[in-house]
């Protein structure tokens, strides 16, 4: 009974219009950081230097240089697993 009466105490204490819905967390988080980031993820996952450089390609003139130099050493690095994939 206690923690009824604490759970509905609780619930008349949100303010139901400050709760972001899961489209308002997507809207928030897409910028052209974050979309970049989005486009290395998938670039490793899928093992494709292409994909890393569209991104740099398409946001280098909208995102801080050091995300740039960041996804050029991923790019690098996907690079030297392939090779060292093929000396085996």
């Amino acid at each position: 009974m206690i923690y009824i009466e604490y759970m509905t105490k609780y619930l008349e204490e949100i303010d139901m219009e400050k709760i972001e819905t899961e489209e308002e967390k997507i809207e928030i988080n897409d910028s052209p950081e974050y979309e970049f980031l989005y486009q290395i993820e998938h670039a490793i996952d899928q093992g494709d230097t292409r994909i890393i450089e569209e991104a740099i390609v398409n946001y280098k003139d909208m995102i801080d240089i050091s995300y740039i130099n960041w996804g050029e050493k991923i790019k690098l690095e996907i690079l030297e697993d392939e090779m060292d994939n093929m000396k085996m």
